[in-house]
């Protein structure tokens, strides 16, 4: 009869212990990564410019026109090598521009490596988590660090099907698929810059069936009766928009009143006798 010894346990020694304390909210914005999607052009890139110390991963030709402090990245090597200097510098906010463009570096870079055409190539499933390993190797570090990380996007209508077979449109981040899933999931705010029914350039921040945006912060973004905020109007200037984000995030926002339309009076007639 063959006799069993147990393995010796060997024992941890920690100074580890759970705390006794409640987390506070950080009353920071920058403490906070966000994800803004909407038009071309519509003025992304010019409001986050106007954040101190903000330095800009221009992945997407598009800040030539703006004074900032920018690196464009050719390659996925490169972009690795500017987020590493950025982690080491004074910057207290990365701006990826756009982060579309990003993933699109990083997945040529790891097909190119393997020698795949196709993430299929490497068996099921196998190539997109080469890729997204990959991706969040960079952008991990990035999310965790202590400086502010906005990444910008654009908007596209999307189909979307809800699990009773409900087909119904919806404005949506240009991310798809599991990448999509791990952006939206990452940011604690996800904002669509669009334009409202008069033309005004608004940021739409909590979602609803016609647009996907969402916000994790309960005690922000309230309006002056503490009720949360549904969009920001962002006004005719980048630094307006910047004014109008920040002071919606202090919960200090007022919205612009419209102008009332003049009643037109009527004339009497004077009638003669």
């Amino acid at each position: 009869m063959v006799k069993r010894t147990r393995k010796a346990r060997t024992k941890v020694k920690t100074n580890v212990s759970v705390t006794t304390t409640k987390s506070k909210p950080s009353d920071r914005l920058l403490d906070y990564t966000m994800l803004l999607f909407g038009e071309r052009k519509i003025g992304k890139t010019s409001m986050c410019s106007k954040f101190d110390d903000a330095y800009f991963f221009m992945c997407e030709k598009g800040g030539s026109a703006l004074e900032l402090y920018q690196d464009i990245p050719n390659d996925w090597r490169e972009f690795k090598q500017y987020a590493a200097s950025f982690l080491k510098s004074k910057y207290s906010l990365g701006v990826i521009d756009t982060i579309d463009q990003c993933y699109e570096m990083c997945f040529e870079y790891v097909m190119a490596q393997n020698g795949w055409e196709d993430p299929s190539d490497a068996g099921w499933g196998k190539g997109w988590k080469a890729i997204m390993r990959e991706f969040r190797s960079v952008v991990d570090p990035m999310l965790a660090d202590e400086r502010g990380l906005i990444m910008l996007s654009h908007a596209q209508m999307k189909e979307v099907t809800t699990f009773d077979g409900l087909a119904y449109d919806q404005v949506r981040c240009t991310l798809g698929g599991k990448f999509g899933d791990y952006i939206t999931g990452a940011v604690d705010i996800w904002a669509y810059y669009g334009y409202d029914n008069d033309d005004r350039r608004t940021l739409t921040l909590r979602g609803n069936r016609g647009l996907d945006a969402g916000i994790r912060l309960e005690e922000r973004f309230l309006d002056q009766d503490g009720e949360p905020l549904a969009e920001i109007d962002l006004g005719t200037s980048s630094q307006e928009s910047y004014n109008n984000l920040i002071a919606a995030f202090n919960n200090e926002y007022e919205p612009p009143r419209k102008p009332r339309e003049k009643k037109r009076r009527s004339r009497r007639r004077k009638t003669t006798k």
